[in-house]
């Protein structure tokens, strides 16, 4: 069955009648069926009903494309249509009856817990939660857009499994009845040193977008970063950030006149600095990207360069019939080298075309963004990762540095930033702040990140997800989480002072070099069992870690065949039995590092 919109200006109000037993699922196929069949009618998805902490609360305000055909092969009866004497003034409205299974999760809501508890969320309690309800509410497209890194992904796993290799070693008997979580930054005192990084088209996830991630960040005293591909203007963003801090990422563009009207701009809605992004010179490799064949969907704009574009039919003219028949935009082209000529990007500007800049070097770029930026923008560079460049960027008086990899979405198989972070802190000896991002799922990795040398951490797509989750109140959650855990790991290893974390609270452990099994060395470090593996190994049954940092290993129980590879055989009882005495060296000889 397909229902084509007909008329010039049609303005029709549907009721999508659910059964009771259609589960929640349903109703998030339905809202990801984004541009399929060939009769479309953009429409505002409204259900009734839903308290603000709902997880599909976000619905009213997000406006699509959905064919009406799909409906109709979901298996949800369409009722006719009637037309609506009162006209509206872009869409076409549709209300969804929610089944009763759903209905029932929205009473009953007090404050963020959902329990009559003002303080938790009972329903995410974690960031790996919060991640988890993420998945659910957000497309596919969206979704592998926001998660994927580079090629197989090795570098964005890395970010993360880089903070298991550290243990907190707690001191105890000192007061910590007075706890100060609050850090210094642009001359504002954010009430822990934790930013929201900057991300690109937040508008896909929720359709708070940016400015409900900016109200979030001024509700919890912290800074804000904004993407040059924002889906709300830097202008929006400032004024609902209030006194809080903006930094702006900046893509360089190899037309200069693009980055200095974006420049003007943020240096005139009060933004205290830019983060100029270093490490796309080339695009990485993103292959769901690809496979998806990803693009922003049309109804949402780039809002820092909508003027950049030829002119289109306006929102106020523009019908669903007519979407269809709108002036299409000018064809945008990336740059590329043609023998000694270099041809610049073309057309309107996007992401794909225009971002990276294989130009861009300290000599000339760094000192013409500080003509354009200072004094009112600092210049900092995002995306060192080494100390040979943290140096160079000390020598170009560049005001910060933040150790980033582009959330493993750029060069896969490079350092995960908490791995280069330490040579960076060396290299720099204090003379310019040292900032890091990348992989940071707990308060715990904001502590260690601390404590090797960083000032300041930023996290960028658990704000994402809490933006998919509950929109703003969903990021005001993911920040809250981050420092009620960082607030705690400081009173429990026994520090009262952000300024107080240093190394010496750190020992780093590492088994992978005990094993060529990598498999093996993994279930180690997490003490899982993975028994009848794909490799043969039934690996280890538990783990026990010794009180003593200077033994690796109190003991190892392992089923009788433990390790597949030859060199290495442990029996069952309370103490390994080694077959060569190179491997009783290994055991005894490598001792966890105090960092």
């Amino acid at each position: 069955m397909r229902w084509a919109v007909g008329g010039r200006n049609p303005t029709l109000d549907l009721t999508i009648a659910m059964q009771n037993t259609l589960p929640p699922s349903s109703l998030t196929r339905v809202y990801h069926c984004v541009g399929s069949g060939s009769y479309y009618c953009y429409l505002i998805v409204a259900p009734y009903g839903l308290s603000r902490n709902h997880p599909y609360s976000h619905f009213p305000s997000h406006l699509f494309g959905l064919a009406l055909d799909t409906l109709s092969r979901e298996g949800i009866p369409l009722p006719a249509a009637r037309r609506n004497e009162q006209a509206r003034e872009h869409s076409t409205i549709v209300h969804l009856t929610l089944p009763a299974s759903i209905a029932r999760m929205t009473t009953g809501s007090k404050g963020a817990g959902g329990n009559g508890s003002p303080d938790h969320d009972l329903n995410c309690l974690t960031i790996d939660e919060l991640q988890a309800h993420a998945h659910t509410m957000m497309d596919k497209q969206t979704r592998d857009y926001y998660n994927e890194g580079a090629d197989s992904g090795s570098t964005l796993l890395e970010n993360i499994e880089a903070y298991k290799k550290y243990r907190i070693r707690p001191r105890v008997l000192r007061d910590v009845s007075k706890i100060n979580t609050t850090t210094n930054l642009f001359g504002f005192r954010s009430s822990v040193p934790i930013g929201v990084a900057p991300t690109a088209m937040q508008k896909l996830a929720h359709a708070d977008g940016e400015e409900g991630t900016a109200k979030a960040c001024r509700k919890r005293g912290v800074p804000m970063g904004l993407s040059s591909f924002a889906t709300t203007t830097l202008e929006e963003v400032a004024e609902a950030s209030g006194e809080i801090p903006n930094v702006l990422q900046l893509y360089l563009f190899e037309d200069r006149d693009h980055s200095r009207k974006l420049i003007a701009r943020a240096k005139k809605a009060g933004f205290k600095a830019v983060f100029l992004t270093v490490d796309t010179p080339i695009l990485g490799r993103r292959n769901l990207e690809i496979r998806n064949q990803f693009k922003l969907p049309p109804h949402f704009k780039i809002a820092n360069f909508v003027d950049e574009e030829e002119p289109a039919l306006t929102d106020e003219t523009t019908s669903a019939n007519q979407s269809r028949t709108r002036k299409p935009r000018a064809n945008s082209t990336a740059g590329y080298t043609d023998g000694e000529k270099r041809v610049t990007p073309t057309g309107p500007i996007t992401f794909h075309t225009h971002a990276a800049n294989p130009t861009l070097c300290w000599e000339k770029d760094i000192e013409w963004l500080k003509e354009e930026c200072c004094p009112e923008m600092e210049v900092w560079v995002k995306g060192i990762a080494t100390a040979e460049d943290a140096i160079l960027a000390v020598h170009h008086q560049v005001r910060g540095i933040v150790v980033s990899n582009h959330g493993g979405r750029q060069l896969n198989g490079a350092m995960a930033t908490l791995d280069a972070l330490p040579d960076v802190v060396e290299a720099v000896r204090g003379q310019i702040p040292v900032h890091v991002d990348g992989g940071i799922r707990h308060g715990t990795d904001v502590f260690k990140a601390l404590a090797l040398g960083a000032d300041f951490v930023w996290v960028g797509r658990p704000a994402l997800w809490g933006l998919a989750y509950k929109g703003q109140e969903g990021v005001e959650l993911m920040l809250k989480l981050l420092a009620d855990e960082f607030r705690l790991c400081m009173g429990l290893a026994g520090v009262t002072k952000v300024e107080g974390i240093s190394k010496e609270y750190l020992v780093k452990v590492s088994l992978s070099s005990l094993f060529e099994c990598e498999t093996c060395a993994d279930c180690l470090r997490c003490r899982s069992i993975r028994a009848g593996s794909s490799h043969g190994c039934d690996h280890v049954e538990y783990v026990s870690w010794p009180v003593h940092m200077y033994t690796l290993l109190d003991f190892v129980r392992c089923s009788p065949v433990c390790f597949v590879h030859p060199k290495i055989w442990l029996t069952g009882g309370s103490r390994p039995e080694l077959t060569s005495q190179h491997h009783t060296s290994l055991i005894h000889g490598h001792r966890p590092q105090q960092v």
